[in-house]
């Protein structure tokens, strides 16, 4: 169905680790003129890559409320709900379950070869399975994951996996991910949770410049400029 992608996210990494390394990554790429939006087919070589205007003086921006909140407890991951039942789990619970497996401290999971999330009524169908696409609202996301054969196994990646998948690709193609401008949309992320609102995250522009922006919204609430990307965890009985 696509999922062609192996990511391997450092889970047990404090946030203010990968945030830093971030910002650090994204002003050296700029620094040394590397730093371009997402091409629209990584492989057509005739494509031009286009530079990003940053905003330097804040290449990162983070809502206050999210910082350390993998520390005290205050994110959940994988909730089955966005209400006080939701039934996820704080990372200290998922790093205690994975002590005894194979992957400890560390998601290992697939993604979809095309790292740009489709466009309402942009997506295609592979083996019966239409590609997420924007316009759609977490829970929306969430329920399809849960209630839809064809998105069976299925989650949205957390915080953690996000930045790493950012330095990776921008190590790897010297590209941002989840920019609107450059045919992506914001990434709702279903994985993540904190206090009635669902994490988004994406590149916007604000005065000055581009940079990433890492905010929470209402989980009912739909927009024709966020999506999710979805993933495919890969279990740990499989190593």
């Amino acid at each position: 169905q696509g999922f062609t992608e192996l990511e391997i996210t450092p889970f047990a990494l404090p946030l203010e680790r990968l945030i830093d390394a971030a910002k650090k990554t994204i002003l050296k790429h700029h620094k040394e003129g590397k730093l371009f939006g997402t091409k629209k087919n990584q492989d057509d070589e005739s494509e031009p890559l286009k530079p990003v205007e940053l905003l330097e003086s804040d290449p990162l921006w983070i809502n206050e409320e999210y910082r350390d909140a993998d520390i005290s407890g205050k994110l959940i991951y994988y909730p089955k709900s966005y209400n006080e039942d939701h039934q996820g789990k704080t990372k200290l619970e998922l790093l205690e379950e994975s002590k005894t497996t194979p992957f400890s401290g560390f998601n290992v999971y697939l993604r979809e070869k095309s790292i740009i999330i489709p466009k309402e009524s942009k997506g295609k169908v592979q083996a019966d399975r239409l590609r997420l696409q924007t316009n759609t609202s977490s829970e929306g996301y969430l329920n399809a994951f849960q209630n839809r054969e064809e998105y069976k196994n299925e989650h949205g990646q957390t915080l953690e996996d996000w930045l790493t998948q950012l330095l990776t690709y921008l190590e790897k193609h010297n590209q941002i991910i989840d920019s609107r401008q450059n045919y992506g949309s914001s990434n709702n992320l279903v994985g993540s949770y904190h206090d009635g609102w669902v994490l988004h995250v994406g590149w916007i522009y604000f005065t000055g410049g581009f940079h990433v922006e890492i905010d929470g919204g209402d989980p009912w609430n739909n927009n024709p400029n966020f999506g999710s990307r979805p993933v495919v965890k890969i279990p740990s009985k499989m190593a």
